[in-house]
């Protein structure tokens, strides 16, 4: 996970996500020429990194989410950021000589897409990319993800209340894990992510709405490559839930749909 190809990276994610002008499904139907929402929320998440007896990476913590989106007719550029940390619990053979640890993580989301369905309950067709880390520092395990793929998005509005949906298969581009300065490779050509989103948004005025929803992200991914004569990490799945509450609302362009 050189420094250099990270930062590079995190610098693209926040550059597109400013350039789409920052929220995942904002709870108004945008039924102006241009509408441009936002969303900020707070959340709870929960890592485990299963690759068997070799290595086990629990992670527990919370987590600030802030997004946004440009919708523009069935156009839309999106993305969020999520910026948190918490404790890690570290077990098996190659991790025999750790045990638990702080934790930072970092997840950018970008999506585009085109609403095939109608302005009102729309059903977005997006082309999604995702950069996803948690970081121990130089003496524990650092793992770097970053996905692209294709997704459904889509709400259904109930009365001043709605339901928001989303569900993507991606694959991984590049993988990395960092064993203090040494970076392994995820190997092999058919890793893949699966990320999907359930919640549910409740109008608390023309313009804004509180809202709570689940996010899960499931990953199967071969071994790394061997670093150092024996340092890897093994085939493994990596499970991610979130639970985020929040508010979000339509800054311009608003016109609510009854």
């Amino acid at each position: 996970m050189r420094i250099r190809i990270m930062c590079f990276k995190k610098y693209i994610f926040i550059s597109s996500i400013m350039i789409a002008t920052l929220v995942t499904s904002s709870n108004a139907a945008c039924i102006a020429t241009y509408c441009f929402t936002g969303e900020i929320g707070l959340g709870g998440v929960y890592h485990n990194i299963n690759g068997g007896s070799l290595a086990h990476i629990d992670n527990r913590g919370g987590y600030l989410s802030i997004g946004g989106a440009s919708i523009y007719k069935r156009l839309q550029a999106a993305g969020v950021v999520r910026l948190g940390g918490g404790v890690s619990t570290l077990s098996g053979q190659n991790l025999v000589s750790r045990s638990t640890k702080g934790f930072f993580i970092d997840d950018y989301f970008l999506r585009v897409g085109f609403n095939i369905a109608s302005q009102n309950i729309p059903l977005y067709i997006n082309f999604i990319a995702n950069l996803d880390r948690f970081q121990q520092g130089l003496n524990g395990v650092n793992r770097m993800l970053f996905a692209l793929g294709i997704e459904l998005e889509g709400k259904i509005p109930i009365g001043k209340a709605n339901i928001m949906y989303s569900g993507g298969y991606a694959w991984l581009a590049e993988g990395i894990y960092q064993f203090g300065k040494l970076d392994s490779h995820i190997n092999g050509e058919h890793n893949y992510a699966i990320i999907a989103s359930l919640g549910l948004s409740y109008d608390i005025s023309n313009n804004a709405s509180v809202y709570i929803k689940a996010i899960g992200k499931y990953y199967d991914l071969h071994a790394s490559s061997v670093v150092d004569t024996n340092l890897s990490f093994p085939a493994s799945h990596h499970f991610t839930a979130m639970l985020e509450i929040g508010i979000n609302g339509v800054l311009y362009g608003y016109n609510r749909v009854q």
